[in-house]
C-alpha cells in the first residue's frame, strides 16, 4: 500500500518537539539503501526525507511517499535529544497499524543491538549510562606534621562533563592551610588542563570545590590528574578518604563517591626520650643530656642502629615549633634568677 503508515513506537526517553522530524542517509553501505530517507514523509502526501515525531506516546509515524518493494530493506537514522537521566533501553516495536487500509501489519519488537559504544554503555537505543566516577583516587607525599604535603588526585568520569561544571572534594579536615578563592592546582597538561588553575578551599570543612576549564568540554573517559598543596596539622590523624561530588547536568542525579586512598594522614608527635648525667658527685657540675628520638615500635632503643638510620631527630619538630618541657629533676642547683639554660646540641646523641 503505497499510502501506508508506519509506527515505530515506545521510544521511550528521546527528546524532541512534536511534529516534523528530520530523516537522514545511512551511510557506510556501499551504496544500498541510499536516499532510503525519501521513501518517508511526516504526513501522506509530504515532502521525502521526514517523519513525524509524536511525544505524547513516544512514537515516530512514516507516511510512505512511493511503494516499498518487497523483500529489501531500507535504512535511515534521526537525531533525538538523550534523557538527562539514567534509563534502562525500552523495548521498541514497529509496525502498520493502518485502519482503513487491508494491508495493517501487526506491532511487532523491533531487533535492537546490545553492542558496547567505544565511549561506553550499549548501542540499544535510549539505553542512558548513569553518570559515576570510574576513576577518583587521592594520595599525600607527606606524613610529617605541619609538614607542606602534596596531594595528588587523578579523576576520570563516564560521560563528558560541560565548562564550568562543579567537582567538589569534602573531608580534608585537619589542614592548617587557611581558606583561599584560589587554591593552586598543578601538574595539569599543559596544553590541555582539564581544569582551571586554581580551586576554592574551605579550611573549616576540609572542602576543595574546582571547575572544569572554561570553554571545554571534558569528553568521557578522560583521565585528568593534578596536585595541591595542604599543610598537615600539627597533631595526630589517621586520615580521611574523602567524598567527591559533582552534578554533571541540569536534571541528573549528583554523582556522589568515596574516594579510593587516603589523605591528611599524620604521623603522631611521640618521642622516645633519654636523659642521663656526667657526674655523681657531690657539688660537682654535672651536664644533663637529652635525647629525643621520633617514635616508632620499630625502634627499641637510642642505642639501636635502626633508629639512626631511620627516623629524623628533633628538627622534624621545628616546623610545628613545639614546647618541650623536662620536669622532675629535683635536687638540682641553678640559678633560679635567669630566664633560661643553655642548652648545647649534639646530633650524634
Amino acid at each position: 500500500d503505497c499510502f501506508a503508515q508506519i509506527t515505530i513506537a515506545n521510544i521511550v526517553g528521546a527528546v524532541h518537539p512534536d511534529g516534523p522530524i528530520e530523516l537522514m542517509d545511512v551511510t557506510g553501505d556501499g551504496g544500498i539503501g541510499v536516499n532510503d530517507h525519501l521513501t518517508f514523509s511526516a504526513y501522506p502526501g509530504g515532502t521525502g526525507g521526514f517523519g513525524e515525531w509524536k511525544s505524547s506516546t513516544q512514537d515516530l509515524i512514516l507516511y510512505l511517499t512511493c511503494c516499498m518493494e518487497c523483500g529489501r530493506p531500507y535504512s535511515f537514522s534521526f537525531k533525538v535529544t538523550n534523557p538527562s537521566c539514567f534509563k534502562v533501553a525500552p523495548e521498541i516495536s514497529i509496525g502498520a497499524p493502518n485502519s482503513e487500509s487491508d494491508v495493517a501489519i501487526a506491532m511487532v519488537g523491533a531487533d535492537t543491538s546490545d553492542a558496547t559504544l567505544p565511549l561506553g554503555g550499549k548501542s540499544k537505543p535510549m539505553g542512558i549510562i548513569q553518570p559515576a566516577f570510574t576513576k577518583r583516587i587521592i594520595d599525600q607525599d607527606s606524613m610529617a606534621p605541619c609538614d607542606t604535603n602534596r596531594i595528588t588526585v587523578t579523576l576520570q568520569i563516564n560521560v563528558p562533563v560541560a565548562n564550568a561544571t562543579e567537582i567538589t572534594i569534602a573531608g580534608l579536615v585537619g589542614a592548617q592551610t587557611n581558606s583561599s578563592a584560589a587554591l593552586q592546582l598543578n601538574g595539569q597538561d599543559p596544553v590541555t588542563p582539564c581544569f582551571r588553575s586554581t580551586a576554592k578551599w574551605d579550611q573549616a570543612t576540609g572542602t576543595m570545590t574546582l571547575q572544569v576549564q572554561a570553554n571545554t568540554t571534558m569528553s568521557a573517559h578522560t583521565e585528568c590528574s593534578f596536585y595541591f598543596q595542604l599543610a598537615n596539622p600539627a597533631g595526630h590523624q589517621v586520615g580521611v578518604s574523602p567524598t567527591i561530588t559533582a552534578h554533571v547536568c541540569v536534571d541528573c542525579p549528583v554523582i556522589n563517591n568515596v574516594m579510593e586512598g587516603t589523605a591528611m594522614k599524620v604521623s603522631p608527635l611521640n618521642f622516645d626520650s633519654y636523659i642521663w648525667q656526667s657526674s655523681p658527685f657531690p657539688a660537682d657540675e654535672n651536664t644533663i643530656t637529652v635525647s629525643l628520638i621520633h617514635h616508632d615500635p620499630a625502634c627499641t632503643g637510642v642505642l639501636d642502629d635502626r633508629c639512626s638510620a631511620r627516623h629524623k631527630q628533633v628538627p622534624l619538630y621545628d616546623i610545628c615549633n613545639p614546647e618541650v618541657t623536662i620536669s622532675g629533676l629535683i635536687n638540682a642547683v641553678h640559678d633560679e634568677d635567669r630566664k633560661s639554660t643553655r642548652l648545647n646540641s649534639s646530633h650524634g646523641s
